[in-house]
């Protein structure tokens, strides 16, 4: 038995994704990225940890849970019958790092990173099946988009759409295919 150090790992996501999105726009003053290209940030997650973790304590993708406001699972109790009746995943906007300092986990409902198209993330580098797991995670305000399948079929893709009030998504994945031997 042990811990699992969901809330580190996603610190080192959420830096190497803010890390990225300042080089963006340092690409953007230089012109070497323009106002009608697609941006794509790739994460490596396989150094963050002897274990590696593809889920956070949402049970979404590390990569999910840097850009969208996905917190840990919650379970729902009937207080009359004391059983517990689904669950759900909760909202986390932010994730304290160790210095107690705000850590946002909101670009993807922010507009001013509409520069950013998706965030490609990936843990592992070895498993038994031919391809890798990754993950590729759509910015549904993106000012340039990448197509669904772009990255190939054996990606598993995670696309949110306008739900509810202003400001609010209802996120789908769009499931990897099984590599073939």
């Amino acid at each position: 038995m042990g811990t699992v150090p969901h809330d580190e790992v996603l610190l080192r996501w959420t830096a190497a994704f803010k890390e990225k999105w300042q080089k963006l726009q340092d690409y953007q003053r230089k012109g070497i990225v323009g106002p009608e290209d697609a941006y794509v940030i790739a994460i490596s997650g396989v150094q963050l940890g002897a274990i590696p973790i593809d889920h956070g304590i949402s049970r979404l993708p590390l990569a999910v849970e840097t850009v969208f406001p996905v917190g840990p699972l919650a379970v729902i109790l009937n207080t009359e019958t004391h059983r517990i009746e689904g669950s759900r995943v909760s909202e986390r906007f932010l994730i304290r790092n160790s210095n107690n300092a705000a850590v946002p986990t909101t670009p993807f409902v922010d507009p001013a990173y509409a520069g950013v198209s998706a965030v490609f993330g990936c843990s592992i580098d070895r498993c038994a099946d031919p391809e890798l797991p990754a993950y590729l995670v759509h910015n549904p305000l993106a000012r340039v988009r990448i197509p669904t399948g772009a990255l190939g079929a054996t990606v598993e893709e995670w696309i949110a759409e306008p739900a509810g009030m202003l400001g609010e998504f209802e996120l789908t994945k769009r499931a990897a295919a099984k590599a073939s031997r």
